[in-house]
């Protein structure tokens, strides 16, 4: 069909200042009739930029102006928008293109008169606010809005390499890493940054593509050598590397740790205070699963002082905050100002309970007595953090934190840790019948933390698969799966000979409870070398036996320390045979069935149900250890 420009955009015209989704409607109709019709494009444009939507207007301005190049209304309103949304180095590469191209009598008189003019547009010049708003959504965990601004931004910057970064650690927040791989991977192609290659490193462990991450990650470092914040982000990473590629990068963690000492170091006090006063270094832990362990113990201390180095607003940094006797607001305070804080409070432990971030704040004392830095729980459960004096260890960690620390600098508990379960669980968090019972065969359950589900892991599980005649393997504990990496996942297993043997529990919506899979669950098998924490305390919680191999890491210790709180020492498996054995005797258990009816109770009267114990077990020991001069020089 043809249509005549004149009476058509008239017509177009019109509609815009009536009905403007009218119009909108009324373009679309044309283009998918002549889509040769440029000006149609044009029309919707005005139509973005009235309401608001630089980034749309622009991006139809450019297709427009790329279709037919001669028009020059099309580069008239490019140079006058552009500025408006901060590009004005692209808007005089388009004022000056307009200089050579000729009006066109029909078209010109439909561009509004505050758009025609190139100097005009010059005394509107304002920055976009968008990567701004992104950034600060993404600071206090605004994952969705982080993500929305950023791709507003991106549709008028859309070579931002920053605003692409933002746009990623928006989907990592969002549990889309395979999202944030191809993103970053665009904006590679732009830049060299470190921060860039760091951030493709996070995302690739996401995707559990531990291999493809280690180069980006040794390119990041390399790229960016005096960067404290970024070689804190790279040495929290590295803790979660797979056992080959932890081996491969022994040389990286060790500078990484020297790096962090020299740019944050530690000036070692010659004396220390003997007050009772606990500081906690901090509630960036909001980035970890290790929440459910760390806020209940903490509330049942006395004398604790939180400094808190995030502007997160959300429900767990509120109740960090509930718990401590009181609050610094450190976001933004220089390492050395933060020592000085230290020093003016008194406190004789300082208790890091993050693991290295790009937000990480060391300590660095200058004066006399300091508090003494301690390690207790971290996600995971980190080997070494760069100014750790102190280790807190029970009977699954001591032998590597001793090897690691020296035994002098290991304080010994009971337990390492105790959970906070929920008072009232939801409807979907209820204990059901034993599922094999139900379905006639035994379903093994992993959560489906990528990261952790490495070839090893999964070779391990496929063992126990095929050990069983008849099981079937069941992955949940997420709510968003995305399309690329469930593939991936499923390729992986069909390597064994078990793919029609696996599935994914796929969500109602996304309102489920991350526990509803384990309804369909007979027994849970942890990850490998990376165990899990939270997700074994809340398996047993919800009667579902877990078993666990036990590390040489730390990191590969963490399930063992939740079984032995909660007094089940006998999931505890040494060797990948024990593993299989132990996994496979369960699954067939007669018990099996009344071990689910009673597990939550037995559980709920354990020590891993008794924060308050292990917090009052934990101060006295710590503080024994620092005010009684036992601590190793």
């Amino acid at each position: 069909m043809i249509y005549d420009l004149e009476q058509t955009l008239t017509e177009l015209h019109g509609l815009f200042h009536g009905d403007r989704d009218g119009m909108i409607r009324r373009c679309t109709e044309i283009l998918a009739n002549d889509p040769t019709f440029i000006p149609a494009v044009m029309m919707m444009a005005l139509a973005a930029y009235a309401a608001g939507d630089e980034g749309l207007a622009i991006n139809f301005l450019e297709k427009a102006h790329e279709a037919e190049p001669e028009r020059k209304e099309y580069v008239d309103l490019l140079a006058a928008i552009l500025p408006r949304a901060g590009r004005v180095s692209d808007s005089l590469y388009y004022g000056k293109l307009a200089v050579a191209l000729d009006p066109d009598p029909v078209l010109a008189p439909f561009v509004p008169t505050e758009l025609s003019s190139y100097h005009d547009a010059l005394s509107h010049v304002r920055a976009s606010p968008h990567a701004m708003v992104a950034e600060m959504a993404l600071r206090a965990g605004q994952f969705k809005d982080a993500l929305l601004q950023s791709d507003e931004e991106l549709r008028i910057n859309p070579n931002s390499v920053g605003t692409m970064i933002l746009s990623a650690r928006a989907l990592l927040g969002l549990g889309r890493p395979n999202a944030a791989v191809n993103t970053l991977r665009a904006a590679v192609h732009a830049d060299l940054s470190g921060w860039l290659h760091a951030w493709l490193g996070q995302a690739l462990l996401d995707c559990g593509d531990h291999s493809g991450a280690v180069p980006h990650l040794r390119l990041a470092v390399s790229l960016e050598p005096k960067d404290v914040a970024l070689a804190s982000l790279v040495a929290g990473l590295t803790e979660w590397l797979d056992d080959a590629n932890w081996v491969a990068t022994a040389d990286l963690r060790d500078k990484l740790r020297e790096r962090i000492r020299s740019g944050r170091g530690t000036k070692t006090p010659e004396t220390k205070p003997v007050t009772k006063m606990i500081g906690l270094l901090s509630d960036q832990c909001y980035t970890t699963a290790s929440t459910g362990f760390l806020l209940p113990v903490i509330k049942a201390m006395e004398n604790t002082v939180l400094y808190r180095l995030n502007q997160r607003h959300d429900t767990d940094t509120k109740g960090f905050h509930h718990a401590a006797l009181r609050v610094r607001e450190c976001a933004e305070v220089d390492v050395f100002t933060l020592g000085r804080t230290y020093l003016g409070d008194l406190i004789s432990v300082l208790m890091d309970l993050g693991i290295p971030t790009h937000e990480s704040k060391y300590v660095y004392f200058n004066g006399k007595g300091g508090p003494t830095v301690v390690q207790w729980v971290t996600n995971p459960l980190a080997d070494r953090l760069p100014t750790a004096e102190i280790v807190v260890a029970d009977p699954e960690t001591i032998d590597v934190d001793e090897r690691t620390f020296g035994p002098d600098a290991v304080v010994s508990l009971d337990h390492l840790v105790a959970y906070g379960f929920p008072e009232i669980p939801a409807q979907d968090e209820m204990v059901g019948p034993l599922p094999r019972s139900r379905k006639g065969n035994v379903t093994f359950g992993v959560y489906g933390d990528f990261r952790r589900m490495t070839p090893h892991c999964i070779a391990l599980w496929a063992q126990c698969v095929l050990a069983v005649p008849g099981s079937t393997l069941l992955i949940g504990g997420r709510n968003i799966w995305e399309d690329g990496l469930m593939q991936v996942m499923h390729d992986r297993f069909a390597e064994y000979g078990i793919g029609p043997r696996v599935s994914i529990h796929m969500s109602a919506d996304e309102m489920e409870s991350p526990l509803a899979f384990l309804a369909e669950v007979d027994v849970v098998l942890d990850s490998v070398p990376v165990s899990a924490g939270s997700e074994t305390a809340l398996s047993l919680w919800m009667g579902t036996p877990v078993i666990t191999l036990k590390g040489d890491r730390r990191a590969g210790r963490f399930g063992a320390s939740v079984l032995r709180a909660a007094g089940f020492p006998e999931w505890i498996a040494t060797s990948e045979a024990e593993f299989v054995a132990k996994a496979k005797d369960l699954a067939v258990s007669a018990d099996l069935a009344d071990m689910r009816e009673s597990l939550r109770l037995r559980v709920l009267a354990s020590p891993l149900a008794d924060p308050a114990g292990l917090a009052k077990a934990l101060s006295e020991a710590v503080l024994s250890k620092v005010t009684n001069g036992m601590l190793g020089r």
